[in-house]
């Protein structure tokens, strides 16, 4: 089970981390190799500009994810972190329950989208539209998977306060744990 584990994470890794590294990389170097081409040769690269949107589109889908995953997302937490633990397991477990309704629905339609731009393909390279925006299907699947894991995460939580194994504790605003010691 450990190895299945390790192979799983260095999976996630592979694809929140590495490809969006690699896709950055390429971003800068084609977005350099462009600005020499245009000031120095004098005759700009076309194939730049794609290059530098498709890398920045890539790197931004799919390292998305990772903030959800290690839950160092954006929040606005003034309301949230003035509550006790219970009702911050109310504001996850329903913002965790909106955001996999929301993804959930927008599965299939976006999927069938960018099944459907196959058709066309990008104007100087003519990499095919479907490929470029498949990212986007992947960060739906692991933006998902990373919210179901942790909505059921607090419901086991919730569970065992219910049944008084262990108290609800204060999260704190990094996500790591309980601060404070506070619990309900």
């Amino acid at each position: 089970m450990k190895i299945l584990k390790k192979i799983g994470l260095f999976l996630l890794d592979f694809i929140e981390v590495f490809m969006p590294v690699a896709a950055l990389t390429i971003t800068f170097v084609s977005f350099i190799a462009n600005v020499i081409a245009r000031y120095i040769v004098g005759s700009p690269l076309n194939a730049s500009y794609e290059l530098c949107l498709t890398g920045l589109l890539w790197c931004l889908l799919l390292s998305a994810p990772y903030a959800v995953r290690k839950d160092n997302n954006v929040k606005f937490t003034l309301v949230y972190d003035r509550l006790n633990g219970a009702g911050q397991m109310a504001f996850r477990l329903l913002g965790n329950g909106f955001m996999i309704f929301c993804l959930g629905i927008m599965l299939y339609p976006c999927a069938d989208w960018v099944m459907f731009m196959a058709r066309k393909s990008t104007a100087v390279l003519r990499i095919p539209m479907h490929i470029i925006y498949f990212p986007f299907i992947v960060f739906n699947v692991l933006a998902l998977g990373h919210l179901i894991y942790d909505f059921v995460r607090d419901v086991i939580l919730l569970i065992r306060a219910i049944r008084g194994k262990e108290p609800l504790q204060k999260k704190s605003p990094e996500g790591n744990g309980a601060e404070g010691g506070e619990s309900v």
